[in-house]
């Protein structure tokens, strides 16, 4: 299997997703999503559309500045991470920052400041190191997301706020399923650089495939449940947590 398909495989697998006969992808989610409408089903001849797939074309609406489009953009990009299950403050906090930012009255996020805000609350909410992060992990995992979904996730040293919650939930999710996950930044360039265009985002792998079941870690699973079971609700340690992430991330209260 070339890198190309085994990282995609890999990140497909993180998100808890099945890889159907025709190589598509289907987000699952451990609860259920909030807000956004899903994707209207795919009639006959049309393939299935991935939570990717959507969330690039709300990338592309929410150009316009729209709060509805913006709102749905955000609604969509925290269903499709580890943040599915966020309570409504984490969703209006998001919300606005992203707002703020695309109006010109709120700032950009960079890399290290994200990667800092990350680990600063993983010292504190969780005892695995796995979910800590680097610079260049972070850099090329959105190398690595732009071939998808190029009008949300970029490649400079700046960010939208919906943009680094995004980028924090998804990455977070890889590590609950692969907490060895690491992203070289040459070899995930070298490989985005040789990528066709028109190439979706799981490669094309015939009529059948083989998910490798992996199981996880004990500190993991404690930390799945708590994130599951936790989100949801306003006042519990978990929202707490998420809620200093985004302040030392630099989204305003």
């Amino acid at each position: 299997m070339g890198f190309s398909r085994r990282l995609l495989f890999r990140v497909a697998l993180g998100c808890g997703v099945l890889v159907s006969a025709v190589g598509s992808f289907l987000g699952f989610r451990t609860t259920a999503p909030v807000h956004a409408q899903s994707p209207v089903p795919p009639g006959p001849g049309r393939r299935l559309v991935s939570p990717l797939d959507a969330i690039e074309v709300r990338a592309q609406e929410a150009g316009s500045g729209d709060a509805t489009l913006v709102r749905t953009l955000v609604d969509d990009a925290l269903n499709a991470s580890i943040f599915a299950g966020s309570a409504g403050s984490i969703r209006e906090r998001v919300f606005r920052a992203e707002m703020a930012f695309r109006s010109g009255k709120g700032q950009a996020i960079s890399e290290p400041a994200l990667v800092g805000a990350i680990n600063s609350v993983a010292s504190i909410a969780f005892e695995p190191e796995a979910f800590k992060t680097s610079d260049e992990q972070v850099h090329a995992l959105r190398i690595m997301l732009n071939a998808t979904i190029p009008h949300f996730i970029g490649t400079s040293d700046a960010m939208s706020p919906a943009e680094a919650v995004f980028l924090t939930g998804f990455l977070t999710q890889q590590k609950l399923y692969n907490s060895g996950l690491r992203l070289d930044p040459q070899e995930v360039a070298a490989w985005r650089a040789s990528r066709p265009a028109e190439q979706t985002f799981v490669d094309r792998i015939g009529h059948s495939a083989v998910l490798t079941a992996r199981a996880m870690p004990r500190e993991m699973v404690d930390v799945e449940s708590a994130l599951r079971e936790q989100l949801p609700h306003e006042w519990s340690l978990v929202t707490i947590c998420v809620h200093l992430f985004l302040d030392r991330a630099g989204l305003p209260r």
